[in-house]
């Protein structure tokens, strides 16, 4: 479900679009072979000799055909299901019910209703607002593994663009039956309510929600990274950004959350704790713990901000990266030395954690400051404040247990996708030499809103593209001192 509109929506175009988010966004893959010296060293430097090479060799050819894999699900040794992939969901502010005809009433579209499944992707309902309950929401699904190329989003998108290009030329209609202009008789009954949507419409305007694995030891490079772009900050790490194009798609994939993620960064990046230093045998933290402990902070400042200075519409809301891996299993992703010393000293990670937010003296003070509405977007019917503590939320995480997941906090529903998966995660690198790693999954929730249709393939694509890359790289070992940037890519990368 959307969040709600605090200020009118902008008016927007396509055109406006491309200015703010930059040329890069719609440009063609590089043609590295071009590339300058300067260029090249520049890759040299971010990604390696090997990795550049393998850019340098690759030639550009048309894509005929590409083989859209399989959904794959694999088990770890306890049985758990895992997920290997990147999923992108599109709402667009249509408004959608089924008319079943014959003068009989409408019927409310329950949330998640798949209207119709075209195998790679999907048209579904989901909860809203609006005058009649739903909105149309397009899902990438099943999402698309990592080790696709790109090439795979772009078909998909390509495919998913050219239903939705038959939708828009009616945009202006109060009522349309999605059956009669698609030519699908499949989705005869199913009625878009368009104007719903506002100044978007025309243009389908989506808010796009993104999920995918995050290594934990890569969540500081990801907030070093956020950090760095929105405040214009010039280093070979961004330079390299810009040349593989992801630097401006960054902007927009982070939105909101940029200036709460560069603090999470900024209070984490030079944490010390010299009580752990005889445990780990004098080593820095590792790039896992401090990936935690940043998120942990993003997380408690959000709680403590509230939404827009006032409470959160509903309680998931405060979420910037909603963890939909519940933080207790994320404490488990740890190196084991760490694990198990604020295991055995949980009170010494309240203190960590807390006092490196600026929260030292206020650890027993509620986690949402703010409150939280009793009925969803509607603070006339009064707020109330969730009986969980700073202190005993990092206190269970600890022990195993996420207060603030929806399996744990069961006195509010709207927790949703919240901790939903439990100890689920993705695995983002699995090869012969180095093994499996395992990543949290996380849901980007505050992505720039009211992008148009014909944006939203460029935008998949290049996040897409960051995903994986911001996934590659050293071990969780050697993410130990890991914080600056990345010293070596898989060749596989760009395969």
């Amino acid at each position: 479900m959307r969040a709600p509109q605090v200020h009118s929506k902008p008016q927007q175009s396509q055109a406006s679009f491309a200015r703010r988010t930059g040329d890069e966004i719609n440009q063609p893959a590089a043609d590295y072979s071009a590339f300058s010296p300067t260029h090249i060293l520049q890759l040299q430097r971010l990604i390696g000799n090997q990795a550049t090479l393998k850019l340098m060799k690759k030639t550009a050819a048309p894509i005929t055909s590409v083989r859209q894999a399989k959904p794959v699900t694999v088990k770890s040794a306890d049985g758990r299901m895992i997920r290997r992939a990147v999923g992108f969901e599109f709402q667009t502010g249509w408004g959608v019910i089924r008319n079943p005809g014959r003068f009989l009433p409408y019927i409310k579209y329950k949330k998640g209703k798949v209207l119709r499944d075209y195998g790679t992707h999907q048209m579904t309902a989901d909860e809203s607002a609006n005058a009649v309950g739903a909105e149309l929401e397009w899902v990438v699904h099943p999402p698309i593994e990592e080790s696709q190329p790109v090439a795979t989003v772009t078909n998909i998108m390509t495919a998913l663009e050219n239903v939705a290009n038959l939708m828009t030329p009616h945009a202006d209609q109060q009522r349309v039956d999605l059956g009669a202009v698609t030519g699908d008789a499949s989705l005869k009954g199913v009625e878009a309510r368009p104007t719903l949507a506002g100044e978007g419409a025309a243009t389908m305007d989506a808010n796009p929600q993104v999920t995918g694995g995050i290594r934990l030891g890569r969540l500081m490079q990801l907030m070093s990274d956020v950090k760095d772009v929105s405040t214009g900050t010039d280093t070979s790490r961004t330079r390299g950004l810009q040349v593989l194009g992801m630097k401006d798609v960054l902007k927009v994939l982070v939105n909101e959350e940029s200036g709460l993620l560069a603090a999470g960064y900024g209070r984490t990046k030079d944490l010390v704790h010299p009580a752990l230093a005889p445990i780990i045998g004098g080593q820095p933290l590792s790039s896992g713990l401090k990936g935690l402990v940043a998120s942990l902070i993003a997380a408690m400042y959000s709680a403590h901000k509230g939404y827009v200075g006032g409470p959160f519409p509903y309680l998931k809301s405060f979420a910037l990266l909603l963890a939909r891996t519940d933080y207790s299993s994320m404490f488990k992703m740890m190196p084991p030395n760490e694990q198990n010393y604020y295991k055995a000293n949980p009170d010494e990670f309240v203190t960590l954690v807390c006092t490196a937010a600026g929260f030292g003296g206020t650890m027993d003070n509620p986690m949402f400051t703010k409150g939280v509405m009793k009925v969803d977007n509607r603070p006339e019917k009064g707020t109330w404040t969730p009986d969980i503590t700073r202190r005993a939320w990092l206190h269970g995480i600890t022990q195993g247990v996420d207060l603030l997941s929806r399996k744990q906090f069961k006195k509010n529903t709207k927790l949703e996708s919240l901790g939903a998966l439990g100890s689920k995660t993705d695995t983002v690198r699995h090869d012969d030499d180095r093994g499996t790693l395992q990543a949290p999954i996380f849901e980007f929730r505050k992505v720039q809103q009211h992008i148009p249709m014909l944006q939203w393939k460029p935008f998949a694509e290049q996040v897409f593209e960051y995903i994986k890359y911001l996934n590659t790289g050293n071990t969780e070992e050697e993410d130990r001192t890991d914080v600056g940037g990345i010293d070596q890519i898989d060749d596989g990368l760009f395969d």
